[in-house]
């Protein structure tokens, strides 16, 4: 059996979005570990995206799977185009799906 190797797979400014990105993976059954989780209070006197939480995977096995995984979870969300509302005529961005103000669904026809 070959040694297991870590590798870093992504680092980001946001604590939020790398303990989100963690979990994806353990869900996936891919074993990780965060790094520099605790270190942005050092900004500023260290530069400040060395600072930045990194997510690494315990096992370069895992590396397609996870990168896969990482690339579906931070590819922007195709929202659409804006449209109006049939019933009330409300001006809407492209992500919602009924009109906040009077809940009529999105026509087909406008569709995203």
């Amino acid at each position: 059996m070959t040694p297991k190797t870590v590798k870093k797979l992504f680092a980001s400014h946001d604590p939020l979005i790398m303990g989100h990105l963690r979990r994806a993976l353990e869900d996936q059954g891919i074993g990780c570990m965060l790094r520099n989780e605790f270190l942005l209070g050092g900004a500023g006197d260290l530069p400040p995206n060395e600072c930045w939480p990194e997510l690494w995977i315990t096992d370069e096995r895992d590396l397609m799977p996870a990168t896969r995984l990482l690339t579906a979870l931070t590819q922007p969300v195709e929202t659409g185009s804006a449209w109006h509302c049939p019933a009330c005529g409300e001006s809407l961005e492209g992500q919602f799906s009924h009109c906040w103000s009077c809940g009529a669904e999105r026509p087909e026809d406008q569709g995203p």
